[in-house]
């Protein structure tokens, strides 16, 4: 059994207040990286536990609030630790406000993997994900984005959090994603409750997510871009656990009929919440 550790890098420590976020009732202002003792035993055992590929997910808050040199010595710790023949990878999940040269050129020298967390055009991302001042964010992210283009990055993609306020906008958010260059795209929606299980009025209902999908479908299949990229999503609604994937040139795969009918039968399944446990990929495999 593979164990991949989840870490809170910062714990809750952000220096965003997204309107969805989990830990939006926390003091979010404190940034506490994680002890040396405790990353180093942490490191230690995965890789122990994890003799052939060890993957580490540095999650937050926000982890880059923890610095370069914390990475810096995440790695030394890694190779200290690695087995022979071991395959260590690492993939960080940020809000993309933070990045600097310093960092993209740290990423591409430790072939990191980054998402980035932006919810559409400046319109509709700005909505929610504004700063711990109010401020809007959008443009802090698309200038990482271009820097990672700059520099060479490769292994980066997007992460949209679908809501109440973007659910209606797939064809929007597509086109200008294609627009600045992003061709590695997820797509999840928002939890119905908060920390306290108490619901949300943000998250979009399981009907419009489905059907966010499907236009969402149909916009990548029409574009048909021989370029290889990935258009996912997984739903979150109760304990269902459901992926679908879409990967490269639609005509270089299955033909579009099928396609279509397999993705619109996965999401009338989700829309009547019965699915769990289901995984599906469409494309160039």
């Amino acid at each position: 059994m593979k164990i991949i550790p989840i870490i809170k890098a910062t714990s809750v420590g952000c220096n965003l207040r997204c309107a969805y976020c989990f830990y939006r009732s926390t003091d979010q202002n404190k940034v506490t990286p994680m002890p040396q003792a405790v990353l180093q035993k942490l490191i230690e055992e995965t890789i122990k536990a994890n003799p052939k590929c060890a993957e580490f997910d540095w999650l937050g808050g926000e982890p880059t609030l923890a610095g370069v040199d914390f990475f810096d010595e995440v790695v030394s710790i890694q190779s200290h630790y690695r087995l022979p023949n071991q395959v260590v990878t690492n993939k960080l999940q940020t809000n993309g406000t933070m990045l600097n040269e310093r960092w993209v050129k740290f990423l591409i020298a430790n072939d990191f993997h980054l998402g980035i967390s932006i919810d559409g055009p400046p319109e509709l991302h700005d909505i929610y994900r504004r700063d711990n001042g109010d401020n809007p964010t959008a443009l802090k992210v698309l200038n990482s984005i271009k820097l990672l283009q700059e520099l060479g990055h490769k292994r980066w993609g997007t992460i949209t959090v679908i809501t109440d306020q973007n659910v209606d906008y797939p064809e929007v958010i597509y086109n200008f994603f294609r627009s600045v260059g992003i061709t590695k795209m997820a797509f999840n929606p928002t939890k119905g409750t908060n920390e306290s299980g108490k619901q949300i009025a943000i998250a979009p209902s399981p009907t419009a997510y489905g059907n966010f999908m499907c236009r969402i479908f149909d916009r990548w299949c029409n574009e048909d871009n021989p370029e290889s990229f990935t258009v996912s999503c997984r739903d979150s609604w109760g304990a269902n656990t459901v992926s679908v994937h879409f990967l490269g040139s639609a005509s270089n795969s299955f033909p579009s009929t099928i396609m279509e009918t397999l993705i619109r039968v996965r999401m009338i399944i989700l829309m009547k919440g019965g699915a769990s446990g289901m995984y599906l990929k469409v494309g160039n495999l």
